[in-house]
């Protein structure tokens, strides 16, 4: 009777402990919900989130980063997903932010928010994050106005991500979205099939005077697989990829959404 008593209880501990981490893991990839601002599309259908949310990578501590998702018909889409640049000679944008103050309204064809950052209190940098949601798919740009910390700003890489269902396929490729190599660079646009979902497409638009971009595997995130920005370097200053004055916007990242490839139908911004 003992041992069965002891086997028990062992088991119920096992329980308590395995849902426990089961629920840290879902809370430490989830959106910090006093920070989510949101806009759906006018059919009610394509939904995007902007937040602060905490990423979850392999045995490192990291700070908490501008963060966005997208739902279809309620499914995501796009997965918890960070915001951001590496500038060079300061920390990189987009990291412990604080949303301060944020603008919702209709446009012709989409409905949109804009979320107004502040980062690091006492460095004072300040950014914003416009997202519209429009029936075919959502775009996203950055603004940068100016502050003191920031009368010159120098790109050397972008940290916008775009991490997708785990059972995603790159169509192009015709592999799962782990499958693909880490060294590959593929060229926008880029296309991914979801099963029980449809199909997205990543592509850019009003980027005349911005680096040429690419989408990288990245493999750091133990949260799904991510696709991330790439920025071509400047070819007399191979250190940096843009650089520029504030107030800057930047170019839209678009993510096109529908039923089947022949419907994909970028919106336009």
């Amino acid at each position: 009777m003992g041992f069965e008593r002891n086997l028990e209880f062992m088991m119920l501990r096992f329980c308590i402990l395995a849902a426990v981490l089961a629920f840290t893991a879902a809370a430490q990839s989830e959106p910090y919900a006093e920070d989510l601002r949101s806009a759906r599309s006018p059919n009610g259908e394509i939904e995007v989130q902007v937040f602060v949310g905490q990423p979850v990578v392999a045995e490192t501590s990291v700070l908490p980063r501008m963060a966005y998702r997208i739902l279809y018909k309620g499914r995501p889409v796009m997965e918890t997903s960070f915001l951001g640049f590496e500038l060079r000679a300061q920390n990189a944008m987009g990291e412990k932010p604080g949303l301060t103050t944020s603008e919702s309204g209709a446009g012709d064809g989409f409905n949109w928010i804009i979320c107004h950052f502040l980062q690091n209190g006492s460095q004072g940098r300040m950014y914003d994050i416009e997202a519209r949601a429009y029936n075919s798919g959502v775009a996203f740009r950055y603004f940068i106005p100016w502050s003191a910390p920031m009368e010159n700003i120098l790109i050397e890489g972008e940290n916008t991500e775009f991490q997708f269902p785990a059972d995603a396929r790159a169509a192009d490729a015709s592999k799962t979205m782990t499958d693909l190599p880490i060294e590959q660079e593929f060229p926008l646009p880029f296309t991914v099939e979801v099963p029980r979902i449809g199909w997205v497409s990543l592509s850019q638009a009003g980027a005349e005077a911005y680096a040429p971009v690419t989408v990288r595997h990245d493999t750091s995130s133990v949260q799904g697989p991510t696709m991330v920005t790439q920025l071509a370097r400047l070819k007399d200053k191979p250190w940096l990829a843009f650089e520029t004055k504030p107030p800057y916007t930047s170019p839209w990242r678009v993510i096109a959404i529908a039923p089947t490839r022949q419907q994909l139908s970028a919106p336009r911004p």
